[in-house]
């Protein structure tokens, strides 16, 4: 049984480190999730963009102030590609 002095709020010293590195660890794959969803997110924003800029006809386009080439050049890049 441990003594009062090793005890914080009922809790060990050990045991309190190890609550402190399970929230870093947690903070920690929180940031990473975000940023996974926030990248996946723009891909499929800029992909979906893309496909309608490439369903535009020259009409459309000349008023945006773009060519078909403009268009050939933007709808070519890779999805991670802004």
């Amino acid at each position: 049984m441990p003594n009062r002095i090793d005890t914080i709020s009922g809790f060990s010293c050990l045991e309190s480190a190890a609550i402190s590195a399970l929230r870093q660890g947690l903070r920690f794959l929180d940031r990473v999730a975000t940023a996974f969803l926030t990248a996946l997110y723009e891909s499929r924003r800029r992909q979906a963009e893309r496909h309608m800029l490439a369903g535009l006809d020259d009409r459309m386009l000349k008023d945006l102030g773009l060519n078909r080439c403009d268009v050939e050049l933007e709808i070519r890049k890779r999805f991670w590609q802004e």
